[in-house]
């Protein structure tokens, strides 16, 4: 249809294709499941249109002299954190610059610091709990402390996403494998809270030398994994988990 359109706006002929967003009392929102579908929605910040206004916003689309469109009532500043984490020049006309980002995270970094231990925990557990939620498309009272992220659904796209999640709204840096090396909520709490004592920030280039050493060391033994056939790579594997 976008095709086809264009096709028809280069000849001078009338014609538009509407990439629709979700409508909340027609169509498919009246299909079993479709609630749960508009939340998930919601919470990347694109509501559901009613009847009424779907059909004013295509007479006004009906109006204008363009091949393609895209209708959806979005929540510009929700839509661009859940798709990026951070402020893109596609979304810089819709939400608030960079600046006022950076010091959101250093209030929010600030706020995390200055409380007692105990009262830090819990802040941060339920910061990071909305994070994971918010990726999960799921709501944060489903996510629970000691349940392996893996069982809840993350996979390794999703784990990148909610380290570099953390990293955005607390600046720290935490490696895209924390969710694998930390594989709960409580653990990841208690390593980021950890990543957020100062001593532990100026401690980051030491370990990353040494991590460092520690992959120019192991060079060797990638490079003859990389000879292997698959067939090859998982019988070691299977004999080193037959060896623990």
């Amino acid at each position: 249809l976008d095709g086809l359109s264009t096709l028809r706006h280069v000849r001078g002929l009338p014609g538009i294709s509407v990439q629709w967003g979700p409508w909340k009392d027609a169509g498919m929102a009246r299909q079993s499941g479709a609630t749960r579908s508009l939340l998930a929605w919601a919470e990347q910040g694109i509501g559901a249109f009613t009847i009424a206004a779907a059909l004013d916003g295509l007479h006004r689309l009906l109006a204008r002299s363009t091949p393609l469109a895209c209708a959806a009532p979005i929540d510009w500043k929700r839509f661009a954190f859940n798709s990026l984490g951070r402020t893109s020049p596609v979304f810089s006309e819709f939400v608030a610059s960079t600046d006022g980002k950076a010091q959101a995270e250093s209030g929010k970094r600030a706020q995390l610091v200055a409380l007692p231990m105990a009262e830090r925990a819990a802040t941060l557990e339920s910061h990071l709990k909305n994070l994971v939620a918010a990726v999960l498309k799921s709501k944060a009272s489903r996510i629970e402390s000691t349940k392996r992220f893996g069982s809840m659904g993350v996979d390794s796209l999703m784990a990148v996403e909610i380290a570099r999640r953390v990293t955005d709204t607390l600046g720290i840096r935490l490696p895209v494998t924390a969710i694998f090396n930390f594989p709960t909520l409580e653990l990841l709490a208690k390593e980021v809270a950890r990543r957020l004592e100062p001593e532990s920030q100026a401690a980051m280039p030491e370990r990353a030398e040494a991590m460092e050493s520690r992959k120019t060391s192991a060079k060797p033994a990638m490079s003859a994994i990389a000879q292997m056939s698959e067939e090859e790579v998982l019988q070691s594997l299977v004999k080193a988990a037959e060896t623990k």
